[in-house]
This record gives structure tokens, C-alpha cells and sequence, in this order.
């Protein structure tokens, strides 16, 4: 599979993806090359030539992070505590590909560390893995145990301070209560290193973020206080605008949802308005995580879950029949006891266009229909729509660039208040319209989509032509788009030199047919820059 960067394409081995996320990377090479290879030549360059993949190695079957050195690569020595020692590529792969396994390894034993040089990725090795889950398993049957857990035995330098940290995060993350951790060290030096690690990762538990100077972990009364303000703050801003959150607690039914669209429909716009709502429910949800498993977040249940309920709404732009397909799931999250963090589950599934009652593309009869009961939702929906069809077509030709620019300033007026929600829906209408006959423009012009970006980045803003001078520019932007093709079907064409100026010729050679007046040679430079950038953008 190709994988598209900024600049280059790649085919990475193999890739494997659980819920359609690519969390995992494999490089195979033969036996008889180095391993360090893998490394080397292909890693860091995926690194650089498309960085939105990350992760790991094997044939003598190393492991680490992406963005670690190869010295921070390891074997994975067994399966399991007490097993034979085989550092083989199949113990890799059971040990870290089996599903349970590898979302173990995700969940529990990614750690991000600041060390001298910045933020590095840290993945649990094999003894740590190990380690931590029998010690888990200890912690399951305390009672049986009589409260002896048994001894995590390390060597010098194999991670001992992060082995904690691991086994406190999984016990906090996975088994819940309120549990204290109590740290013995024999040496100066190793109270400095595991209270630096364990203070870095419980902050990040308690919400913070490991600032120096800040206690780890907060007291809890300071933690409830912290959470009633967040809720007064919302509360304080959502109300002057007619949503009453505790009217939504008290009603259920149809009386629920229709107030639960009315408020939707009261934060939803203007854009400032929406994205101040969203920073407050956030505020909400993170003070009652760092609140929890404590006790004392059950009485604030069901306010903190309206309010994610309602954030949820908004950021997808939910209108009255998407919140009724979505009642059983809002009766679920309002109404059951449910505890922790189970109410902040999504609302909807997906992003924001996901999730919703599909418009079949910008449907207008349908949009009006929602209009006459939500204006402000319908309005935030078509502008969605507007603006992804229009940075689309930007994308496919820069000289639209002013399409956006146009829905830009209308979206502005609208925030500013000098256009109402139903000036804005008609003005929205009028422009998608608009945006349909660009789309058909290089049908009429007797052009393909890419020959049509070619054509007009040579003809605006200038020059003026005549129809026999336009007709020429059509052929050259045919010609030139035809031979481009074959050139840039070249693997990583942009990296190689000579693959590299043998297109940037390519375009000098073909724009020298252009008709001679109207282009002199000032402008006649121009539209190479103009046209070499294109080509890069769009076939690299």
C-alpha cells in the first residue's frame, strides 16, 4: 500500500491497522542484510518522508519507539514469565501482535518522558510487560495473597522507575479505587529519578501536566471545588442564552429532546459563542477525570454528563431528527447509573459529519426543512459543506483560492452579527450554487479538471487574450499535462535530482510555445513559478 506525504510516496512492508488505525509498522529484510538497515535506510526515512506512520522493526526482531535511536531497540527474549528464552521473530510477533497484546501495549506501556533534548517516546520491554502484568494479576488477588505481591527483580539500568510508573498507571487505570503507592529507595540518587518519573506521570492522572513545583497529586477537596467551578462556569454561560441545564435533567422523553435541540441550537452560533461553550465542557470533563475514581464524583454524574452530552451535540451540529436517532443513547448516558468515565462515552460515532442524518450532499430541501426548526444548525451544517467543498476545489486549482477568501468574509460577517442566520443560509445557498457551475467550467471549456488548473493559472489574473490566443493556451496546457504524466509516474520523482529538473524542463520547454505578445518574459517567468508549484503540490 502507498502511503502519500507532504512531498514523496512510500510502500512501507506491512502496516497493521485495528479499527482502521495504523498502529502497527514492520520492516522485513533478508537474512543476509544487516538488521540495522531496517533502521537506517528505511525507518528514518519514513520518518521524514511520511511522518504520520510510526513504529517498530523486526527479522533478528527488534522493538522500540519510532523516533528513538537504534541503540533504544530491543529483543523480545519470551512469551511469557517463566518461559524458554527465544528472541526470535515469532515470539515478536505473538508477543506483541496478538490483539489483547498489542492494545496492552498501547494502553498501559506507551510513556512519554521530557529528557535532556525534549519529549521522547518510551515502549515497556519485554520484562517490564511482563513484570507489571503478573504484578497486576498479584494485585487481583490480594486477599488470597494476604496482601504479599511478590518481588520485580531488575538489573542496573533496565528501567526500574518506569516500571513503577507503569504498574501504578494500569492499577489506577484498570482496577480503580484509591489506592497509595509507597516508594522505599536505598540510594540518594534513585529518590530523585523515580519521584521525577512518578510525579510527571500522576499529574498527568490527576490533570495536570508534571509542571515543576506542583504537587502530583491534588487534594481531592481541592479537586471537587475545582470541578463545582467548572460547572458554575458553564452553568453561567449556557443560561443567559435560555438553556437550562437542570430543566434537562428533570424532564425525559420528547420534552427532553426538544430541549436538548433548543440548546444545541443556542450555543451552536456564532463561532466565537460554539467555540467558547466547547472550551467550558471541556473544562467540566477534565476536572471530573481528575477527579475520579474518587467517591465524590458520583453526585456530580449526571450535570457533568449533560454537559458532555450537549458539547457532543454541538461539535457535530446535531439537529432535532439526529438527536431523536441518538434519544436511546442520550436516555442511556442521563438516566442509567452509569459511573466514571463510561459517561463521557461520544454521543455519535465518528466525526462531525458522521453521526448524523445524511443530507445526500448538500441536499437543500432537506436543509430547509431543518432551517424552519434549527436556523442556526442549518446554517453551521451548510457552512460545513460549503467550506469543504471549497477548499477542495482550491486544492484541485489554486486559482479558486478566491472562493474561499469569498466564504471567509461572509462567515466573518455572520460572527460579527451583521447578517442573521437566515441571511447567511441564503447567502450559503447562493454560493454552493455558485461552486457547482466552477465544477462544470472545465466541462464548457472543453478541458480535464487538472488541464483547466494549467489553463487558468496561465490566464489569471492576466494576460487578456484573444479566442485563436486561448486555444493555444488550451493546447499547450494539454500537452504539457500529458507529458507531465509520464514524468511524474516515476517513484519519489520530487526526491531525485534528476527525475526533478527533468519536469521543471519539461514545463520551460512547453510554456515556450505559448503565444509570444502576450506573455513577455517578466510574466512569461511568473507563470513557470506558477505552474512548476502546481505540479508540485499536486503530483508529488
Amino acid at each position: 500500500m502507498w502511503i502519500d506525504g507532504v512531498l514523496h510516496k512510500r510502500r512501507p512492508d506491512t502496516i497493521g491497522f485495528v479499527n482502521g488505525l495504523p498502529l502497527l509498522f514492520a520492516e522485513w529484510k533478508a537474512p543476509t542484510c544487516p538488521i540495522a538497515d531496517a533502521h537506517e535506510n528505511n525507518l528514518r526515512d519514513y520518518r521524514d518522508t511520511i511522518p504520520q506512520l510510526f513504529s517498530t522493526n523486526s527479522l533478528e526482531a527488534v522493538m522500540g519507539p519510532s523516533h528513538a535511536p537504534f541503540d533504544a531497540f530491543a529483543p523480545w527474549k519470551r512469551l511469557e514469565e517463566g518461559g524458554p528464552e527465544d528472541p526470535s521473530l515469532e515470539t515478536m510477533l505473538r508477543a506483541t501482535c496478538e490483539p489483547s497484546r498489542f492494545l496492552d501495549l498501547v494502553e498501559n506501556f506507551l510513556l512519554f518522558d521530557e529528557a535532556r533534548g525534549g519529549l521522547r517516546k518510551v515502549v515497556g520491554k519485554y520484562h517490564q510487560v511482563l513484570g507489571v502484568n503478573r504484578a497486576i494479576e498479584a494485585v487481583q488477588h490480594i486477599s488470597e495473597n494476604k496482601g504479599r505481591l511478590g518481588v520485580f527483580w531488575h538489573t542496573q539500568g533496565s528501567g526500574k522507575s518506569l516500571s513503577m510508573v507503569m504498574f501504578a498507571e494500569k492499577v489506577l487505570r484498570r482496577l480503580g479505587g484509591n489506592y497509595t503507592f509507597v516508594i522505599v529507595t536505598d540510594r540518594t540518587e534513585l529518590d530523585d529519578q523515580v519521584a521525577g518519573h512518578l510525579q510527571k506521570a500522576l499529574a498527568v492522572y490527576a490533570g495536570g501536566g508534571g509542571d515543576e513545583g506542583k504537587k502530583p497529586i491534588e487534594d481531592k477537596g481541592a479537586l471537587v471545588t475545582a470541578l463545582e467551578d467548572a460547572l458554575g462556569a458553564v452553568n453561567s454561560f449556557v443560561r443567559p442564552y435560555g438553556v437550562d441545564p437542570d430543566a434537562i435533567m428533570a424532564v425525559k422523553g420528547f420534552e427532553r429532546l426538544k430541549l436538548i435541540s433548543q440548546g444545541v441550537e443556542a450555543v451552536v452560533a456564532p463561532d466565537d459563542r460554539r467555540r467558547e461553550f466547547l472550551r467550558l465542557a471541556g473544562a467540566v470533563t477534565r476536572a471530573y477525570k481528575a477527579l475520579l475514581p474518587d467517591d465524590r464524583a458520583a453526585p456530580y454524574l449526571q450535570p457533568v454528563a449533560v454537559f458532555h452530552m450537549l458539547s457532543d451535540a454541538v461539535r457535530a451540529k446535531l439537529g432535532p431528527v439526529d438527536i431523536s436517532a441518538v434519544a436511546a443513547r442520550i436516555a442511556e448516558l442521563l438516566d442509567e447509573k452509569i459511573e466514571g468515565v463510561a459517561i463521557l462515552t461520544p454521543l455519535v460515532e465518528g466525526n462531525a459529519a458522521e453521526g448524523r442524518v445524511d443530507l445526500s450532499g448538500i441536499d437543500f430541501e432537506k436543509l430547509a426543512d431543518l432551517f424552519a426548526i434549527s436556523p442556526k444548525v442549518a446554517a453551521q451544517r451548510l457552512k460545513d459543506e460549503a467550506e469543504e467543498k471549497a477548499r477542495s476545489m482550491a486544492e484541485k486549482n489554486p486559482t479558486r483560492v478566491q472562493l474561499v477568501e469569498k466564504l471567509e468574509k461572509l462567515v466573518a460577517e455572520y460572527n460579527a452579527g451583521s447578517i442573521d442566520a437566515q441571511r447567511l443560509f441564503e447567502a450559503l445557498m447562493e454560493f454552493i450554487n455558485g461552486l457547482d457551475a466552477e465544477e462544470q467550467r472545465a466541462a464548457r471549456e472543453g478541458l480535464t479538471e487538472d488541464e483547466l488548473a494549467i489553463f487558468d493559472l496561465l490566464t489569471t489574473p492576466e494576460p487578456k487574450l484573444t479566442l485563436a490566443e486561448e486555444q493555444e493556451v488550451k493546447r499547450v496546457a494539454r500537452q504539457l499535462l500529458d507529458r507531465l504524466r509520464e514524468l511524474v509516474g516515476a517513484i519519489d520523482w520530487v526526491r531525485g535530482q534528476e527525475t526533478r529538473g527533468a519536469v521543471l524542463s519539461e514545463i520551460r520547454v512547453r510554456l515556450n510555445e505559448l503565444p509570444e505578445q502576450p506573455y513577455p518574459q517578466v510574466l512569461w517567468d511568473t507563470k513557470v513559478d506558477q505552474v512548476w508549484d502546481f505540479v508540485l503540490r499536486r503530483y508529488s
